[in-house]
C-alpha cells in the first residue's frame, strides 16, 4: 500500500538546529514525503533557507505574531496532506530507515491508528551541568517496549491501563509526541472532539487521546528517532531549573485557565501544572464515555509535597544517599518495598531520583487489570531502576558511583537510563 509521510516541524529562532532536522528527513531512502515546516514568528530566515534548498516536498508557513505551542501544532497538522504523521521539534531528527520502516509496518500490519516507536535521548552540549558535552542514550521508558524484539499489536487492556496511569498522575509510558506516527485517517474520527492537539501541553494530551481511542496501537521496540534537549528547548530550562523562562518559552501561561482548574490548583511546577491541564481536557472530553477521573489528590501531593518524586508513583519515602542500591532479583523470593528517594540527582529538577524494582512496575497497574496484561508489561528483566518525578531513568551521572562509570564512557553511549521531558516553544 503506498503511504505519505508528514513530518511536521515546529521552529522558532532555531535555524541551525532546524537545518539539521530537516537533514535527516531529507536523507532518507524513501522519496515519498512531505515536511511541513511551521515557523512561529521567527526573527531569522528561516524562508531563505528552505527557499535555498529548492525541495518541493518541503512547505513553509510562517505566523504573523508568537502563538501558543499548541496553535501552532495545530496549525502544521492543518496544512499537512500525508497518509500519516509524525511531529518533530527542530532539535530532533529521524533515525535512517525511518520512513521505510514505518511504510513496511502500516503494510504489515493493515494501517493501524496509531504506530508507538521507541527512540533515542539527545542531550546537546551545556544542557545537563554532569555532562557538558551532552550524550546518547536509549530512551524506552514504557513497559509495554521492554524485552521484546519485534512490532506488535498492543492489547486495548493495556493501552486504557496507560490512560488511566496518566490520569492518576503516573508516567506509565513517554508522552512525547515524536513517538508516536498518526493516522490522519484516525485524527478525522476524533473531529467532534476539537482538534488533535489540545490544552496547553499538547502532547501530553495527544499521546493519551491516541491510547485511549485508537483503534489499534503498534508497538516498534526498535528506537527509530532521535529526541533532543538542545540550550534552546523547554527541557533545558527544566533541567537547569527555569520554571518561569520554560513557561514564557512556550507560551503556556494559560495552563492555569484551563476550565475547572481553579478549584483544584495548588502552586507546582509548570510540568505538573501542564499535565493537570491535559487530564482535565481528556476528562472532560472522554471522561464519560470511559469512566476516566482526574486524580486530584495525587496530582496535588506532586505538586506540593517537598519530595514529590515519592509521591508521583506510590506514597512516602525513606532517603537514601545518591549512591545507595539494592538487590531486588528474582531468587530474593519476597516482594521488596518499591519506595526509596534519593534527592538531588534528577536532570528534570523534581528534586530527587527514586529506586523501583520490578515489582513495583507490576504494582503499578490500576486495580483489576488482568494478571497477565501485568505479568507481559509490567515486568522488566532489569532488577532495578532509578526514577524521578516523571518517570525519567538514571543519568549516567547520577551519584558517584554513576559519575566513575561515566568518566569512563563515551558520551554517544546507548546503555544508559536517562527520561529527561522535551518539548519545543514552537
Amino acid at each position: 500500500m503506498a503511504m505519505k509521510l508528514s513530518v511536521l516541524l515546529p521552529t522558532r529562532n532555531r535555524l541551525e538546529l532546524l537545518t539539521s532536522a530537516i537533514e535527516t528527513v531529507r536523507r532518507q531512502s524513501v522519496r515519498d514525503w512531505e515536511i511541513v515546516i511551521a515557523d512561529n514568528d521567527s526573527d531569522q530566515d528561516i524562508r531563505g533557507h528552505v527557499e535555498s534548498l529548492a525541495d518541493e516536498r518541503i512547505r513553509y508557513h510562517r505566523t504573523d505574531r508568537f502563538i501558543p505551542v499548541t496553535e501552532n501544532w495545530n496549525a502544521a497538522l492543518e496544512r499537512s496532506t500525508g497518509d500519516y504523521f509524525v511531529m518533530l521539534g527542530d532539535d530532533d531528527g529521524l533515525l535512517p530507515g525511518y520512513i521505510a520502516a514505518i511504510e513496511q509496518l502500516v503494510e504489515r500490519f493493515d494501517a493501524p491508528d496509531v504506530i508507538y516507536t521507541s527512540a533515542l535521548l539527545l542531550t546537546f552540549p551545556s544542557v545537563v551541568i554532569e555532562h557538558p558535552d551532552g550524550f546518547l542514550m536509549d530512551y524506552g521508558l514504557a513497559p509495554f517496549l521492554h524485552d521484546v524484539s519485534e512490532p506488535y499489536v498492543l492489547g486495548r487492556d493495556i493501552a486504557l491501563a496507560m490512560v488511566q496511569g496518566a490520569m492518576d498522575f503516573r508516567l506509565t509510558f513517554g508522552f512525547n509526541a515524536q513517538f508516536l506516527v498518526v493516522s490522519r485517517r484516525f485524527v478525522e474520527s476524533l473531529a467532534a472532539h476539537g482538534p488533535f492537539y489540545q490544552s496547553p501541553f499538547p502532547d501530553y494530551y495527544s499521546s493519551n487521546v491516541a491510547m485511549l481511542k485508537a483503534r489499534s496501537v503498534l508497538v516498534e521496540p526498535r528506537a527509530r528517532v532521535v529526541i533532543g534537549i538542545s540550550p534552546k528547548s523547554y527541557g533545558f530550562y527544566t533541567t537547569n531549573k527555569r520554571d518561569e523562562e520554560g513557561r514564557a518559552f512556550l507560551d503556556a501561561g494559560d495552563a492555569k485557565a484551563t476550565p475547572g482548574l481553579e478549584r483544584v490548583l495548588l502552586p507546582g511546577s509548570n510540568i505538573n501544572i501542564g499535565w493537570l491541564a491535559s487530564m482535565e481536557a481528556i476528562a472532560r472530553e472522554y471522561g464519560a464515555e470511559y469512566g476516566l477521573k482526574v486524580n486530584h489528590a495525587r496530582s496535588a501531593a506532586c505538586r506540593s509535597h517537598m519530595s514529590t518524586s515519592s509521591i508521583c508513583r506510590g506514597g512516602p519515602a525513606r532517603r537514601r544517599s545518591p549512591t545507595s542500591r539494592r538487590s531486588c532479583g528474582p531468587r530474593s523470593g519476597r516482594r521488596r518495598s518499591p519506595l526509596v528517594a534519593v534527592a538531588g540527582s534528577c536532570p528534570c529538577a523534581c528534586g530527587g531520583w527514586r529506586t523501583t524494582s520490578s515489582s513495583e512496575r507490576w504494582a503499578s497497574f490500576p486495580a483489576g487489570t488482568p494478571r497477565e496484561t501485568r505479568a507481559d508489561s509490567g515486568r522488566s528483566s532489569t532488577c532495578t531502576t532509578r526514577t524521578c518525578e516523571h518517570g525519567h531513568g538514571a543519568s549516567p551521572g547520577g551519584g558517584q558511583r554513576g559519575r566513575r562509570r561515566a568518566a569512563g564512557r563515551s558520551a554517544s553511549s546507548s546503555s544508559g537510563k536517562a527520561r529527561v521531558a522535551n518539548r519545543t516553544a514552537a
